[in-house]
């Protein structure tokens, strides 16, 4: 995939014919309360680690393996353990330590996945990851090693109504819900869970929650995190509920929601995170249950073969997978797995349609999209110009919140998709191209030229 970022004019001739600037459609009823929450893109960029430092966010002493075909036959896990007839594969096992052994990916009765058998996350006393690799390379049995790395929200939080969202009406989706809502799509959102508030939408599906392993996948971490939650808030920009004379808006309101929970809070691992095989997990169930398109907004600096794999088999099977590209504000370099050719990488423009402060850039991001800026008041309507949303606070409460980051950009995106998958365009190729040609080009921007729709 090639270059890009999303106006009014070109969303608009994407769908149907542009004639000119939109408008969101919507008055102030009063005075809206807002309320701001700390968050983690600082106000200036300082260094991080990250690119030049890929190994930060490996998980120690876990790994993924991938065994050759010939060894899958007989492989099986039982009790946590992973068992095998193969006498050399079973003792690199036990060479290592491995325990707590379980299937990457599972299929819907249950079994191994039918076309992504075979991959298995482990846990092992050997803390070392090249003697983890040589040991099961001498085994012959076995395709590759990998150690589990960390994934993060890629959002910040802040806090309420449809005259604030100044990226709607900058992208006219007044007059685009005229031509698309989006009815028939199924976006999964493969976050941190989604609740329903008293905005809504108009069909939120059952969904599954791989960190605490059952059906149901609520958005909980405000609870832990004392903001609003970040699974909420993406799908609302998806599609919440519009024309329902309540709160906000969303980009394809007709469009089904599935949530998929891969983020837990975990204090010790810097709030709430992930690993890369329940971020694997997540994407292929999407796909399996029905996924049309897949927002991913999250990532990371290590690269995950078993990530990469599950983005390449949502593409091989029909499915738009769009990836937020990073807030770290590098100019060379996106985060995973938006860096991935099989995903759509998405930055983040504020208020002013130009490129955010924050946003990652680099030869493999595709397009950018309204993320927020909440340094600025670019319109002077009393409120900074993050992206607002209904989010759960906790304890079963709701309100609607602004954040700002690449999180919020991706969302755009995906809901551009489901609009477009609604109207007739469903194959990811034909829906990136689509996209894309139709963008607006906002000019150089560091090694990159970018455009905003």
């Amino acid at each position: 995939m090639t270059s890009a970022a999303l106006t009014t004019c070109s969303l608009l001739a994407l769908l149907a014919g542009c004639s000119g600037g939109g408008s969101s459609g919507g008055s102030s009823s009063g005075a809206a309360r807002f309320e701001t929450f700390s968050g983690d893109i600082p106000a200036s960029i300082t260094p991080s680690p990250g690119p030049g430092n890929p190994g930060i966010d490996v998980v120690r002493g876990q790994y993924i393996i991938k065994l050759k075909s010939e060894a899958r036959a007989g492989a099986r896990v039982r009790d946590g353990r992973f068992e095998t007839d193969r006498e050399a594969l079973r003792r690199a096992f036990d060479g290592v330590g491995a325990r707590g052994a379980r299937p990457v990916f599972l299929g819907r009765d249950g079994a191994e996945h039918a076309q992504l058998g075979g991959i298995y996350r482990i846990e092992a006393d050997e803390q070392d990851f090249e003697k983890i690799a040589r040991r099961f390379a001498e085994s012959g049995d076995v395709e590759r090693v990998e150690p589990v790395v960390r994934f993060h929200s890629l959002g910040v939080p802040n806090d309420e109504y449809y005259p604030y969202q100044w990226n709607l009406e900058e992208l006219g989706m007044a007059k685009a819900h005229e031509l698309s809502r989006g009815d028939g799509a199924v976006v999964a959102v493969v976050d941190s869970g989604v609740s329903e508030g008293p905005d809504g939408f108009a069909r939120l599906l059952r969904g599954y929650d791989f960190v605490e392993d059952d059906g149901d996948a609520s958005d909980t971490d405000a609870d832990k995190t004392g903001s609003g939650s970040h699974g909420t808030h993406v799908a609302g920009t998806i599609a919440q509920a519009t024309n329902n004379g309540t709160g906000v808006a969303g980009m394809a309101p007709g469009a089904a929601i599935l949530p998929v929970r891969v983020f837990g809070y975990i204090p010790s691992a810097g709030g709430v995170t992930t690993t890369s095989e329940i971020v694997a997990a997540g994407i292929v169930y999407a796909v399996d249950n029905g996924a049309n398109v897949i927002n991913l907004s999250l990532g990371g600096y290590s690269d995950s073969a078993t990530v990469r794999e599950a983005c390449d088999y949502a593409y091989r099977s029909g499915v738009t997978v769009v990836a937020a590209s990073g807030n770290d504000g590098y100019t060379d370099t996106v985060s995973y797995p938006a860096a991935y050719a099989s995903t759509i990488a998405v930055g983040a423009t504020g208020p002013d349609a130009a490129v955010a402060y924050y946003s990652n850039q680099g030869r493999d991001l595709d397009l950018v999209a309204p993320g927020g800026d909440m340094n600025v008041d670019r319109d002077a309507d009393g409120v900074v110009d993050g992206i607002l949303q209904e989010t759960t606070t906790g304890r079963g409460a709701f309100e609607y919140a602004l954040f700002q980051g690449t999180s919020m950009a991706s969302p755009h995106v995906a809901g551009l998709a489901a609009l477009l998958y609604a109207k007739g365009i469903t194959d990811p190729d034909d829906i990136y191209e689509a996209m894309t040609q139709t963008a607006k080009d906002i000019g150089p921007r560091g090694p990159m030229s970018f455009a905003v729709w």
